[in-house]
């Protein structure tokens, strides 16, 4: 099977028709065009000099960009009326505009636009010429001095002196280092050229034309003005030379690789390689020529197929990679079915041959033919794509806005969309479409799509960045992280759904953070509504104020016009005074806070209470000589004046008070049964002996002070339904008591007991008596 391919040497070349351009341009010398390399756009602008033949008259004003095809991609208004003196683009596809005016363009195909200067000596003098690099550019001046500019650094430096006094005939760059190095050719020498040192280079006999470097920088291609092509290497020792025919200069020189010499013409161009041979037709021969050459045969099943393969059986491994290696490289579609058809049917010859190769090579040949679509416009080789890289290209359809075909892309080899998701989410806030509309827009995409690494908070921050807080506040709603989620709720001014948020996730540290974040940047009255309106938060910030500061607190009770909160806090100070006075003085002011409140009234009469107690304790310790009662409960009070003996004292404390009849009768008995003055406790008894209240306590309290004599006897008197609960009581702390208890249980027929008593003693004599009356019952 015979390609349409030329062999020079051991290299094969092609040459490939991809688009009929698809603009309204007749002639290329009508116009200043940059085209970016690895199938990046074309940028067009109007030649001064000559604009005949221009049907899109919009060219007068406006740099056009197409991509590859000839589709428009987008235009950018030129105001600049100084002269272009070149254009060229960066890796990332940011077009690079350099004016005779020593001022630097860098346009992207978003239309953002930034202006640099080339310096003092670029101003002053003028830009005569511009050449690029990867990094930079560098740019010789009409007095001859060389400018280098990074794109990153933007800091122009001026190179060594040339002591040039007239146009060099050639000048080119040699980038052995991230710094260029100028190389320039002047009637007999060269000269190299560094920022801090140059080097002349003396060649007899010979004035350069033309001067171009390899694209690996080993070489060096000289055309003198003798029609000798002369390449160097870099200790410009001579490694060939060749005489070239032609009868007009030629218009440009170049590398094809770093194997052959492309000089071009108006209509024609020669290809020199290594040897110094033009290219020429030429057959193969390899093991892949005729693999293909049996594929061939297979299909039209001429007979020789399998004598082929036995030919090339040894190296059928090679064959097959080098037809998938040429399909790669290859640009004709049919061209590079055959050779992917021959791949596929050689390996069905080898056993162990690695397919994953093959799958891959189909992958890449199925992604650039997407690229190289016209509507895409992104023509490149498979070497430009290696070089490139997946991401790199990914981002370079991100900038066309081509999302959906970056995507499509990017899910056909399993690579990660997330990146390029964000940027068309970020692209769809920038339109003018509603909030809600751009926000369900972006969910439901988001939603629809297996993402890993997308956060909703990057989003976020380009809608506020652009003013849009309410679909800021929108896609926020969807952000997980809590920590991202928040501080940009606090940056766009939404303390309250930030705390809400805070709130939610139960972290105290991020809660706080927020609550004070708040209190900064917030009006008090603004601060206080949005605490009231979160009853947790307002909690949360006393729980901070007590442990931290009451000062705090007290001033935050006031600020909110908590007059309960900032009563009790004073109330708890009073606690603290040693003196009485104080702690009175502190009641008071108390008082004063809470008194015009009438929903607080009973608290009112409580504190009232409480002050009046306090006061009759001091006065008992001032006549008592310090009898230390002050601070005790009302309660605690009365029983310490029984103790003292003041039962007149606790009679008017009852009377002050208003004590209860019962509550006061019943604190005597405790009293009573505490200092054992049982007589006492008989005559009490028996002047109360309807009040089952006083009485049931006082058997209670002998219990508790182990008088089961007493208990019994006065349990004996109840007639209450606590009459067997308290026998039975006695009957177990104290077994001697069971056989009095079966006969006063007997006595009041109290068949419950019996049994109950049956059950508690183990005592035969006892059980039986105990049987014998409930049989009698």
């Amino acid at each position: 099977m015979l390609f349409d391919w030329k062999v020079l040497d051991d290299q094969y070349y092609h040459k490939t028709f991809l688009y009929h351009m698809d603009w309204n341009i007749d002639s290329l010398q009508n116009v200043h065009l940059s085209v970016a390399k690895n199938g990046g756009p074309i940028a067009v602008i109007r030649n001064e000099k000559n604009h005949l033949g221009i049907k899109n008259k919009s060219l007068k004003t406006d740099i056009i960009i197409y991509n590859m095809s000839g589709r428009l991609l987008h235009q950018v208004q030129w105001n600049d009326h100084s002269k272009i003196v070149s254009m060229n683009w960066t890796l990332l596809d940011v077009l690079v505009v350099v004016i005779e005016s020593g001022f630097v363009h860098m346009i992207d195909l978003r239309n953002n636009h930034d202006i640099f200067s080339l310096g003092k000596e670029a101003k002053e003098a003028g830009i005569l010429e511009c050449k690029f690099y990867k990094y930079g550019l560098v740019a010789m001046t009409r007095d001859y001095k060389f400018i280098l500019m990074e794109f990153n650094s933007r800091i122009p430096t001026v190179y060594c002196n040339t002591d040039l006094f007239e146009y060099p005939h050639s000048w080119c760059l040699i980038e052995e280092n991230h710094v260029p190095d100028v190389l320039i050719a002047c009637q007999e020498r060269m000269i190299r050229l560094g920022l801090t040192d140059k080097g002349n280079i003396t060649i007899s006999n010979k004035s350069f034309g033309f001067l171009c470097v390899s694209s690996d920088n080993n070489l060096i291609a000289a055309l003198d003005m003798k029609k000798m092509l002369i390449v160097y290497d870099m200790s410009f020792n001579e490694v060939m030379s060749v005489e070239v025919e032609y009868d007009n200069f030629p218009n440009q020189m170049m590398w094809c690789g770093s194997d052959a010499v492309v000089i071009s013409w108006d209509d024609y161009f020669y290809l020199i390689g290594p040897t110094g041979n033009f290219i020429k037709f030429d057959s193969s021969t390899k093991p892949s020529a005729l693999l293909c050459d049996a594929y061939e045969n297979f299909e039209k099943q001429l007979g020789k197929t399998d004598e082929i393969i036995r030919t090339i059986l040894p190296n059928l491994t090679e064959a097959v990679d080098e037809c998938i290696e040429a399909a790669l490289h290859d640009m004709d579609v049919d061209s590079q079915a055959k050779l992917l058809k021959s791949a596929s049917f050689g390996k069905s010859y080898l056993e162990t041959y690695n397919h994953s190769k093959f799958v891959k090579a189909c992958q890449v040949i199925r992604i650039l033919h997407n690229l190289r679509n016209e509507d895409v416009g992104m023509f490149m080789t498979f070497t430009q794509y290696d070089s490139c890289g997946f991401g790199n290209i990914i981002e370079r359809l991100i900038e066309r806005n081509l999302h959906l075909m970056a995507i499509k892309i990017s899910q056909f080899i399993k690579h990660p969309v997330d990146k390029i998701v964000m940027d068309w989410a970020c692209q769809k806030i920038n339109c003018n479409d509603e909030d809600h509309q751009v926000y369900n827009t972006i969910v439901s995409k988001l939603s629809q799509t297996p993402l890993s690494g997308i956060s909703y908070s990057e989003i976020a921050k380009i809608a506020f960045s652009k003013g849009k807080v309410n679909l800021a506040v929108l896609l926020l709603d969807h952000e997980s992280n809590l920590c991202e989620q928040i501080p940009l709720l606090l940056s766009m001014n939404k303390d309250k759904l930030a705390l809400e948020k805070a709130l939610n996730s139960l972290d105290a540290d991020l809660i706080y953070l927020v609550i004070f974040h708040a209190k900064i940047n917030n009006s008090l009255s603004n601060f206080l509504n949005i605490i009231n309106s979160l009853p947790l938060a307002g909690r949360l910030l006393e729980n901070f104020y007590k442990e931290t500061d009451y000062d705090l607190l007290k001033d935050y009770y006031y600020q909110d016009d908590q007059r309960w909160n900032s009563a009790m806090l004073l109330i708890e100070e009073s606690y603290n005074c040693a003196e009485v006075k104080e702690r009175i003085a502190k009641l008071k002011s108390a008082l004063s806070i809470i008194r015009q409140d009438k929903s607080i009234s009973f608290q009112t009469k409580i504190i009232n209470n409480f002050i009046k107690l306090l006061l009759f304790q001091n006065q008992i310790d001032a006549d008592f000589n310090h009898a230390s009662i002050v601070g005790l409960s009302l309660h605690d009070t009365l029983v310490k004046l029984f103790e003292m003996g003041l039962h007149s004292r606790a009679n008017r404390l009852k009377n002050d008070f208003n004590v209860d009849d019962k509550r006061f009768q019943r604190i005597k008995v405790s009293y009573f049964i505490k200092f054992q003055k049982f007589d006492e406790l008989e005559i009490l008894l028996q002047s109360k002996s309807k009040n089952l209240f006083i009485q049931h306590g006082a058997v209670n309290d002998l219990m508790g002070a182990k008088r089961y004599d007493l208990a019994f006897h006065y349990s004996s008197k109840l007639r209450t339904p606590h009459f067997a609960k308290n026998i039975l009581k006695i009957c177990i702390n104290d077994p001697g008591y069971i056989s009095d208890s079966v006969d006063l249980a007997f006595k009041h027929k109290n068949r419950d007991l019996l049994e109950s008593l049956f059950q508690l003693t183990t005592n035969s004599t006892i059980r039986t008596n105990i049987q014998n009356k409930l049989n009698t019952l």
